[in-house]
């Protein structure tokens, strides 16, 4: 084995880690290993020759519990933020080396082993047993329902592989983003403007166009490397799936459909045909791909071959972003409901409609729901909401609710502006909203336990002309994008200090036109790896640097 033990068994809980945040980001893996361990994260342990062991060490492994082999384990402290999604397997650095790390990965193996044993994977298996690892009895399984994995290692995904950044859409951003000396350092050309913020990965960035094409742009100088053609405008963000970009595309009222392109030639793998548009940023969770449709339908797809998993019929419109964590996806309907389906199964596990005592009577038989945000965090998930009618729109709910029972825990009316919201975690372990007042951007701040804000809102000066949807937070900076009036060459990014709300720096954006919104839908730009790259309506895409 290349590497040593030691490495192997790093790269296999660095496997274990990334299926519990989604799968996103999994690291290369013998494909029969890599099976097992999928397996062995997405079944009931009941089917196991020994069930009642598995079961008891798959549940540790969830926790984050397995001991080393001279006792137990200290906690791990994860830096901010942090997504609410299962614990990982923690690790301890000490002196026992490939015995520490080799006790905790042979159980992790043995386990899988108690599941299915997997040919593909059984040289490998046995170079990582350790001679006192305690035997467990071992099955073979005829058939697996599991994810395939090709012969050849998935392409990795290094940078930001979908809208908000993972399926918790908790948001994480490189705090290193661009300051004072922001500039830009390239422009490139699409047919049209964008609904959705980039995503990047491995050097890649890729956005889908309002004139129906997914663009890929070399992120470093802006080169265009392909462009693909779908069936209609695409007005979400795309996701990465490993080696393979999942766009929708389509027009109001009309079928639509969701392509899965090859990231290395833009060539179309598969497509799936939806009975609507799709304005559902879709996410990555569990090895599928999930997203609400205008057709009242949430679907999830297989990433790779683009075969449905599961659909789930909402009764309304599924236009906002879901959020996945705990196993669960949630998302908001335009019936008004929030509504927590089983990610592997569809299977409905609660459904909660916001507190009529605060959203009052809309004085309008068909009012439309408006989900703005949802994040996942801590087992808490966090929503805003409002109803917009003929004569008015109602004030924005912020709600928090169990996001295993779907019991309400707070909601509140008085923490954010009239229009648009964003969510984004704190360091500290508060939540800071930004929204919309009469003409300018807010930013508060509040405890997730209660709602209850923590210090003086901030008012950000002269920001009529921004939307909160169109910010990110990246560490104590906010990077928002300003339409200047929609006047001839007055786009511009523009950059906060969260501390006091002064502005850093601003970068007034080449050609004419708003930026970053199409429809009616803007989004926040995406900041990683020290660049912030914006998409304008008039279809320029502008990558900005330190200079």
């Amino acid at each position: 084995m290349n590497g040593g033990p030691n490495r192997e068994t790093e790269r296999l809980l660095a496997f274990w880690d990334a299926l519990q945040e989604g799968g996103a980001h999994l690291p290369d893996l013998d494909p029969g290993l890599a099976t097992t361990v999928r397996y062995l994260h997405q079944n009931d342990p009941s089917e196991a020759v020994n069930p009642e062991f598995t079961a008891r060490l798959r549940d540790r492994l969830l926790a984050g519990q397995i001991p080393a082999a001279d006792g137990p384990a200290p906690v791990q402290t994860v830096p901010y933020p942090v997504p609410a999604l299962p614990v990982s397997i923690e690790r301890q650095a000490s002196p026992s080396g490939w015995r520490t790390w080799g006790w905790r990965a042979a159980a992790l193996l043995v386990a899988c082993l108690g599941v299915v044993a997997l040919v593909a994977g059984q040289d490998r298996l046995s170079d990582l047993l350790s001679a006192d690892t305690p035997a467990i009895p071992t099955s073979t399984v005829a058939s697996i329902d599991a994810p395939t994995q090709s012969p050849e290692p998935q392409i990795s995904v290094d940078g930001m592989p979908m809208y908000m950044g993972n399926a918790a859409r908790t948001g994480i951003a490189d705090a290193a983003g661009p300051a004072d000396a922001a500039a830009i350092a390239w422009s490139a050309q699409m047919d049209k403007g964008s609904a959705g913020t980039p995503v990047l990965a491995d050097g890649v960035l890729y956005l889908g166009s309002a004139g129906g094409h997914l663009y890929a742009f070399d992120a470093e100088s802006g080169k265009e490397l392909w462009a693909f053609q779908g069936a209609g405008p695409m007005r979400t963000t795309a996701l990465i799936a490993g080696d393979v970009v999942v766009t929708t595309a389509g027009f109001a009222g009309m079928d639509g459909a969701v392509h899965g392109v090859d990231r290395a030639t833009g060539e179309e793998r598969w497509s799936f045909a939806v009975e609507n548009q799709v304005q559902s940023d879709p996410l990555l969770y569990d090895g599928l791909v999930i997203f609400g449709c205008d057709d009242g339908v949430v679907y999830a797809l297989n990433p790779e071959s683009g075969e449905l998993a599961w659909s789930y019929q909402a009764g309304g419109p599924v236009s906002a972003a879901a959020a996945a964590g705990g196993g669960q996806v949630v998302f908001g309907s335009g019936e008004g409901m929030l509504t927590a389906l089983d990610a592997a199964t569809g299977t409905e596990q609660w459904t909660l409609s916001p507190p009529s005592e605060l959203t009052g009577d809309p004085g309008d038989p068909n009012p439309g729901h408006s989900w703005s945000t949802l994040l996942i965090l801590d087992g808490t998930v966090f929503v805003t909401y409002s109803i917009a009618t003929q004569m008015a729109v109602t004030p924005q709910l912020v709600l928090a609710v169990d996001l295993e029972t779907g019991a309400l825990q707070w909601a509140r009316d008085d923490l954010l502006g009239l229009r648009t919201s964003l969510l984004m975690p704190a360091p500290d372990g508060t939540i800071r909203a930004l929204s919309m007042g009469s003409n300018e951007a807010l930013l508060t701040t509040f405890e997730s336990g209660t709602g209850n804000p923590v210090g003086e809102r901030l008012v950000l000066p002269e920001t009529e002309n921004v939307s909160a949807a169109g910010g990110v937070i990246a560490g104590d900076r906010l990077y928002i994008l300003d339409g200047g009036g929609n006047g001839e060459g007055s786009a511009r990014l523009r950059i906060f200090d969260l501390t006091d709300a002064s502005q850093v720096a601003e970068v007034p954006l080449p050609g004419p036109g708003d930026v970053g919104q199409v429809d009616g839908r803007r989004r926040p730009p995406l900041v990683v790896d020290g660049s912030v790259y914006v998409a304008k309506n008039d279809g320029a895409v502008v990558a900005i640097r330190d200079q």
